[in-house]
């Protein structure tokens, strides 16, 4: 994952190949399919050392391989000739490299020197939890935008001090829960509980999707420490307020039964709660042009119960737009993904939530942020 340590062992590799073949048709080949292949391609062709007298007896991906290597090459070198022009990359061109003697966490620089977490990983993408797990025994690299290195090192005492606690408690690193977000459990508060037995083939993954509710969470209620199922085992699970009837159900299903129920919007029970609807709801009527402000989450949620309850007491009403029927807003909390997110709501993917949320990154979920969702 690390795009210099890697370029050095491939030139390295590269180096060696050459020594042996003093082609580069034949390097860029053995490259490719391993120099093992390339060796029986020379032997059946009569010992020809030429790529193209041996290109019939290498394999497939090989043949196409070598000439796509050639064309690249050549539109880097003339691409001014065919009205190519490169696209300037997003990210700093000119880095430093530095040495971390003690392990840091990427939003302990972030925050103190100002360089974005995406960016950090862009130039560091060989830590896989925003860790640096370095000590005095062993350091590790840092890649930073250059005119950012001597912010690091007139500051590095204090990134190192900067909410250590919170990040490394106890003095020692503790490996995050989820790839995102340390973990937090769902908050039950208000949702129904019910049972599910492990069936022949399920794992935690289709139950997830299923039940609609993070992997962490099913093991921190049902204390795994494993992924590892067995059938007929017994799982405690949460799910939303008044659709606990509805998930009882897949208990009963067979595998096809269930997945097919995903394509099913839960419903939740009635309730009693609406007795207690005021009787007279303030509505604000239609304008003449027939719109209507966008109202906040809340505002909507109280509308739609107010008018489900007393239609025949409101003369006239503001009509809802179909905008406001159409979105619900989730406020992101700790251990969320976009996945996670996606599997509470029918219908909605992780894509469709980077795509009308403006995000650009997965990884770029901010507890407390608010995620626009598309609803059927």
């Amino acid at each position: 994952r690390d795009p210099l340590k890697a370029t050095d062992a491939a030139v390295r590799y590269l180096r060696d190949l050459y020594n042996i073949y003093h082609d580069w048709h034949l390097v860029i080949a053995a490259y490719n399919c391993g120099p093992g292949n390339v060796n029986k391609a020379i032997k059946r062709s009569g010992n020809a050392k030429d790529y193209w007298k041996i290109y019939y007896s290498l394999p497939k991906e090989t043949r196409g391989y070598v000439p796509a290597f050639i064309a690249a090459n050549y539109v880097m070198n003339f691409y001014q000739s065919h009205n190519i022009f490169p696209k300037s990359p997003d990210f700093a061109i000119i880095t430093d490299t530095l040495m971390v003697k003690d392990y840091l966490h990427f939003n302990q620089i972030s925050e103190v020197i100002g360089i974005s977490v995406d960016q950090l990983r862009s130039l560091n993408p060989q830590y896989l939890r925003d860790i640096i797990p370095a000590s005095k025994a062993k350091a590790y690299s840092l890649v930073l935008p250059q005119e950012e290195v001597s912010t690091y090192l007139e500051n590095e005492n204090n990134i190192h001090a900067h909410r250590r606690i919170e990040f490394f408690p106890n003095n020692e690193i503790v490996n995050p829960q989820t790839k995102y977000a340390n973990f937090e459990p769902t908050d039950i508060k208000g949702l129904d509980k019910i049972h599910y037995t492990v069936k022949s083939g399920d794992n935690l993954g289709t139950i997830s999707t299923w039940f609609r509710v993070p992997i962490s969470d099913i093991k921190f209620w049902n204390k795994m420490k494993k992924t590892t199922l067995k059938a007929g085992q017994k799982l405690v699970l949460y799910v939303p307020e008044g659709q606990g009837e509805h998930y009882s159900k897949l208990n009963k299903m067979s595998f096809t039964e269930k997945q097919r129920s995903l394509n099913k919007k839960p419903v939740a029970a009635p309730t009693p709660k609406l007795a207690s609807v005021p009787q007279t709801p303030q509505v604000e009527t239609a304008s003449a042009n027939n719109t209507t402000e966008t109202p906040a989450p809340e505002a909507e949620q109280t509308l739609a119960v107010n008018n489900a309850v007393k239609k025949d007491s409101v003369v006239e009403k503001a009509p809802v737009t179909k905008k406001n029927q159409e979105f619900v807003y989730y406020t992101v909390r700790k251990g969320d993904s976009l996945w996670s997110i996606s599997q509470k709501y029918p219908g909605v993917s992780n894509t469709h939530l980077m795509k009308i949320n403006n995000i650009k990154s997965p990884k770029s979920l901010k507890v407390g942020q608010k995620i626009k969702i598309k609803t059927k």
